[in-house]
């Protein structure tokens, strides 16, 4: 789920960052920090860290920005989801169709036909489900373990502008940053809220003294 990867990157470093006094190959690690440390890259997952970078000797200038492009060789720590991974998490929140997973660096959530074949029934006051056969509880601090089973990166989506007669509409953007999204399974066995594999172990243990 997380690692550490290499990966060559183009970095355009605008002509006020470029001093002489100043170590550039730290400058472009700044530029790549503030630039991709803890956004979505598609097919590569969430950058968590930017580690290290080094640049090649010569800069590149195009005629149409006023900038300098370097070639980065960088480290990065990235979270990458693995099919069928199983995982843990805090529960963040419950709603009546799903409960929302922190999994360290980003959330998921599982869907309640993925949670479990009980039905439940859910409380909007206090945001908690109970079941209706096994009376279980299921609120926000609450632990569950689960398995990846689906995932989807979503890159941005831009409108294109639309004419309408006289009538002009700009280009907008729909999603104006990429996204990872995870959806978890907890109802095979060994799976699901711990506090409830941690009662049945128990039982089990008795039941083999």
């Amino acid at each position: 789920m997380f690692f550490l990867t290499r990966a060559k990157i183009t970095v355009p470093v605008e002509p006020k960052y470029l001093d002489p006094s100043k170590d550039l190959n730290n400058v472009v690690l700044d530029i790549l920090r503030k630039t991709f440390e803890g956004t979505v890259v598609e097919n590569i997952g969430l950058v968590i860290a930017v580690l290290e970078s080094k640049i090649g000797e010569i800069g590149r200038i195009t005629m149409k920005k006023p900038v300098v492009y370097f070639d980065a060789e960088t480290e990065l720590l990235i979270f990458k989801p693995i099919r069928d991974e199983i995982v843990e998490g805090e529960i963040l929140d419950v709603s009546q169709t799903a409960v929302y997973v922190n999994l360290g660096c980003l959330d998921a959530f599982c869907p309640l036909n993925q949670l479990s074949t009980e039905r439940f029934r859910f409380n909007a006051r206090e945001k908690k489900l109970r079941g209706v056969r096994s009376k279980v509880q299921i609120s926000k601090g609450d632990w569950l373990r689960g398995r990846i089973i689906r995932f989807e990166y979503r890159v941005p989506v831009e409108l294109q502008p639309i004419r309408r007669g006289t009538e002009f509409l700009p280009s907008q953007e729909v999603r104006p940053k990429s996204e990872l999204r995870i959806i978890l399974r907890g109802k095979d066995r060994g799976l699901g809220l711990l506090k409830v594999l941690v009662e049945t172990e128990k039982e089990v243990l008795k039941l083999v003294e």
